[in-house]
């Protein structure tokens, strides 16, 4: 069985998911990433240390998810990830379709902005 846990990072909401990311998780990783991308106002990062699986269904998921994201103005960035997981992106192409980071600090630090400061544009 696989769970979720929801958490406010600095910057961006991370989903923490622990187990098979199979068929059967995916109505409840589909529900926790929605929830995350409003927390986060489409920053999320998903922490996958916990999982040794995942599955096409799941994948598709993260597609979806990464796509709302960046019409949310925002991002999505995948973290932690066994060598297994990782291989199964390569292999599939994923690796160039998500920002993989080593850690999770790593991930929420590349939400931040480069120079120190939100950036706001305004018409003159």
């Amino acid at each position: 069985m696989s769970e979720f846990a929801i958490h406010q990072g600095s910057g961006a909401a991370v989903v923490e998911v622990n187990g098979r990311l199979d068929a059967l998780a995916a109505p409840q990783f589909d529900g926790a990433l929605q929830a995350a991308l409003q927390a986060g106002q489409g920053r999320v990062v998903v922490d996958l240390a916990g999982v040794g699986y995942l599955s096409s269904s799941c994948l598709r998921i993260l597609l979806l998810g990464t796509r709302r994201a960046r019409e949310l103005a925002g991002d999505l960035k995948l973290c932690c990830l066994a060598p297994r997981v990782r291989q199964v992106l390569a292999l599939a192409g994923f690796d160039l379709v998500f920002e993989l980071w080593e850690t999770r600090s790593q991930a929420l630090a590349a939400f931040a902005p480069r120079d120190g400061s939100e950036r706001v544009c305004t018409r003159a």
